[in-house]
């Protein structure tokens, strides 16, 4: 949906854009950090027709490549996620 603006579930053209938000909200973060001083932000894309979401992690954010890097480097990344 996010190239696209056509919803993979029910083929509608009428997807609407949540942009990210820029202040600490438990709605729109994914936290990297146990006490949630780093934070990585996402977009959602929502059909209007059947309320299909798909959600966008923006990778060129520091916080998500600097988490990113320490993962990689201490091999704590889990290989099962999907």
């Amino acid at each position: 949906m996010k190239q696209s603006n056509i919803c993979p579930k029910c083929k509608s053209s009428d997807v609407v854009h949540v942009k990210n938000y820029l202040f600490p909200s438990t709605t729109n973060v994914v936290r990297l950090s146990k006490w949630g001083t780093q934070l990585a932000h996402y977009d959602r894309y929502i059909c209007a027709d059947c309320g299909y979401i798909e959600e966008y992690l923006d990778v060129q954010e520091k916080s998500w490549v600097k988490w990113l890097e320490e993962q990689r480097a201490n091999n704590t990344l889990d290989s099962d996620f999907v």
